[in-house]
């Protein structure tokens, strides 16, 4: 063990370093660092926490190709405690990322939100609801072209929506939780699309959808969803991106718009035939997850690459058409 990075209310999580070659192939990667998630078993107590492990290990192998989520490359189970071996990210999370960056560059904005919007739109494919998107849930790397690559951590929380089952629990962090999650109504994919337009107000301002110190109060304020702040904080911005804000915050769940419609937003107008091209084959892969019809080798290849290229700021805007040859 290197460091010791976080911990919450049931786990630790320690920066580990490889020191085994061999170990390399058993986990298929070259990773040097890791982050190792320690939970004791007698922490775990109950039927909802245990079901609640269940899913998030659960989620993590269903998205184990999404590029923009943190992977999960193995579990272990001792008598006393449960290991989850994920990526380690370098950068720390987005929360520490806007403390040290003061005011956040436009550019790096609509990259972040891009790469964030690519890997829910994946995770949406597959029907599941992350439920606890924040700051504190996105992680970051820098690249070698002094790009961000983020990854979408904790599945905690998340669940895969079913046609037969209606959800309606009230869960998430206070400032992020959609408002009809908090009025009790049924649990859908655009309550996710409600956090990341959160997040997007934090990257663009500096600051919490809501602020208060008393979190009993907050709760109340995140459900009454008064967002009339809202325009005056990101004034600053370019009409387009205030937006795509206020499209993502949309307090009507209808109306809110989902991650293929931000991904066409005019906001990322320069990537747009890139996006158009990546959510194909997501989609296929979606497909191929749940029916098994198609090799993925060469869909997974042409989709690493494009998320590849938007990371590091490439100009999209003459890539070839793939969609040809990921059939």
């Amino acid at each position: 063990m290197v460091q010791k990075l976080g911990f919450g209310a049931n786990a630790v999580v320690f920066k580990v370093e490889r020191n085994d070659e061999s170990f390399s192939q058993k986990i298929k990667t070259q990773n040097k660092y890791f982050a190792l998630k320690v939970m004791r078993k007698n922490k775990i107590v109950g039927k909802q926490c245990i079901e609640q492990i269940k899913d998030e290990i659960s989620a993590h192998r269903a998205l184990s190709q999404c590029t923009s989520s943190l992977k999960l490359h193995k579990v272990y189970e001792t008598p006393r405690k449960l290991y989850l071996l994920l990526d380690y990210m370098n950068g720390g999370n987005l929360s520490s990322f806007i403390e040290k960056s003061n005011n956040v560059q436009d550019c790096d904005i609509k990259s972040i939100m891009e790469q964030l919007l690519l890997g829910m739109h994946f995770i949406h494919q597959l029907n599941i609801v992350h439920r606890d998107l924040k700051l504190d849930n996105i992680l970051l790397n820098t690249n070698e072209f002094g790009k961000y690559e983020i990854k979408i951590a904790d599945f905690g929380l998340a669940v895969s929506l079913k046609q037969s089952e209606k959800i309606f629990k009230k869960c998430g962090t206070p400032t992020y939780i959609a408002p009809e999650i908090l009025r009790g109504e049924e649990l859908t994919l655009k309550a996710d699309m409600f956090s990341l337009g959160s997040i997007m107000y934090n990257l663009c301002t500096g600051q919490y959808l809501f602020d208060l110190v008393d979190s009993d109060q907050l709760v109340i304020i995140n459900q009454k969803c008064d967002l009339s702040h809202v325009p005056t904080k990101i004034k600053h911005m370019p009409a387009i991106c205030q937006d795509l804000i206020l499209r993502l915050l949309n307090t009507d769940p209808q109306k809110r718009i989902d991650c293929k419609q931000a991904l066409s937003h005019q906001w990322f107008r320069d990537d747009h035939q890139a996006i158009e091209n990546l959510t194909f084959t997501q989609k296929i892969l979606g497909h191929t997850f749940k029916k098994k019809q198609i090799k993925l080798e060469k869909i997974l290849m042409i989709s690493n690459i494009l998320v590849s290229l938007i990371k590091n700021g490439v100009k999209l805007k003459n890539i070839v058409k793939i969609k040809e040859v990921a059939i």
